[in-house]
């Protein structure tokens, strides 16, 4: 298949047809509006923004990439530095580098969610357990938490088979982000109470949500990517990613997004 250099803007058919695939594979937008914070997170900070969600992963991957890219060039010896200047130089970059010394905020849902109403008492848990992750070969060692996933029209381009025949490719690209949290000292497992009165209980319960407060780990993020090619039977052109963010859970702090009220935490 011969493939045109011209690429198109996404169209009206393409948009439709894109959202169309997230509803059916349940990546549909809330509602609600996601407000990231994307620094490095304060722990001691009493209340959240209202309807906060944390650092967004996928800024998270490409500011690490970013980094990571830059670091490498920075960390080459240069021709006139002395060993002793090097040396005092890495030392600089350690400590100046996010990913080793920062400390960020992930949004989640929590994976238990209960109301009692004789003791008025909410019951929050958070224990998310080993999931397979595309690019992931260890991934037993660790709880994977689904954070961001979601599609987006890349646009098209011409396309010519082996037999002349011209078509219109249409190219989408499916993106999904996890939380991969070390297991290696056990499992995660994080239970919380909170009491609420019953007339507050009910509008509460669809906006709790939990935070997961990491330091990132080695290897701190790993991409994977495939390309399903396009055909003249089906002229579509699908990538498909995967996003693995590393770390060390500190905390799980429940709250109210309406508010960024803190409801528990723990441990």
């Amino acid at each position: 298949m011969k493939r045109s250099n011209r690429i198109g803007l996404p169209s009206g058919a393409a948009v439709c047809a894109a959202l169309a695939m997230a509803i059916v594979l349940g990546l549909a937008p809330r509602a609600k509006a996601q407000m990231y914070q994307n620094q490095p997170f304060d722990a001691a900070a009493a209340a959240l923004p209202t309807n906060f969600y944390g650092y967004d992963p996928e800024a998270f991957v490409e500011g690490y990439e970013d980094m990571s890219a830059k670091q490498q060039r920075d960390r080459q010896k240069g021709e006139f530095e002395t060993t002793e200047a090097y040396e005092k130089r890495l030392k600089g970059l350690d400590a100046s580098d996010p990913f080793t010394g920062g400390t960020y905020a992930f949004g989640a849902a929590p994976t238990a969610l209960s109301y009692d109403a004789d003791t008025q008492t909410f019951t929050l848990g958070f224990s998310p357990s080993p999931g397979p992750v595309s690019g992931v070969d260890n991934w037993t060692h660790y709880a994977s938490v689904l954070l961001k996933n979601g599609a987006k029209d890349m646009g098209h381009y011409q396309a010519e088979n082996g037999f002349g025949a011209v078509f219109r490719v249409e190219r989408s690209l499916f993106s999904s982000y996890y939380l991969m949290l070390s297991i290696t000292k056990g499992p995660i497992v994080c239970t919380a109470s909170v009491k609420v009165p019953i007339a507050d209980a009910k509008d509460l319960k669809p906006d709790i949500r939990a935070i997961l407060i990491v330091r990132p780990a080695p290897p701190y993020v790993n991409v994977d990517s495939s390309v399903t090619e396009a055909t003249f039977t089906d002229p579509s052109e699908n990538t498909a990613k995967t996003a693995a963010i590393f770390g060390r859970l500190q905390e799980v702090r429940f709250y109210d997004s309406r508010t960024g009220k803190a409801l528990a935490s723990c441990p």
